[in-house]
């Protein structure tokens, strides 16, 4: 197997440091958006990640169902090693969305319960901290951090495809 150019670590410290820049950028204007709890926004979340889901196991079911052998052009792939790449990008990125899939149902499941809302503070250096709002805080920068990590690995994957079809013609 070929060494992958793009682990999911690397991809998901680049989504969690564009995540928290966001969070920080919202903070300096005084528009929070993190302090508030998501709940319009995980419905069209999970939606989306499920389409994606579902485009990453059509295109690993596609490449299953062609026998490269038969087939010119998946000889070639197969012969510069590019078909191994395509089945560890697919794979790890349908692990991904999973992992995301999982992630803003749960969060949907626990956000519509009213649960979540007591105003439990306590106090570091003297500093009163609403509890409330540290986690959800943390729980919209992860959800941010899911999305934005299934939005690079799609489009890494996309990026294979074309390199793909690009060495094709040649």
């Amino acid at each position: 197997m070929s060494k992958n150019k793009y682990p999911v670590k690397k991809d998901f410290l680049l989504s969690l440091l564009i995540a928290v820049v966001i969070s920080v950028i919202t903070l300096i204007f005084e528009n929070n958006i993190f302090n508030s709890p998501p709940d319009g926004l995980l419905t069209p979340f999970i939606g989306l990640t499920g389409a994606l889901l579902g485009f990453i196991i059509t295109s690993i079911t596609i490449l299953f169902m062609f026998d490269y052998e038969k087939s010119e052009i998946l000889k070639r792939i197969k012969d510069k090693g590019l078909y191994n790449q395509i089945f560890e990008r697919f794979i790890s990125t349908s692990i991904v969305l999973i992992s995301a899939l999982i992630y803003f149902s749960l969060m949907s499941i626990i956000y519509t319960f009213d649960n979540y809302r007591f105003s439990t503070k306590f106090i570091i250096l003297g500093i009163s901290i609403n509890y409330v709002i540290l986690i959800q805080s943390v729980t919209n920068i992860l959800l941010l951090t899911f999305l934005i990590l299934s939005l690079i690995r799609i489009a890494r994957c996309v990026k294979l495809l074309y390199l793909i079809l690009k060495n094709l013609d040649q």
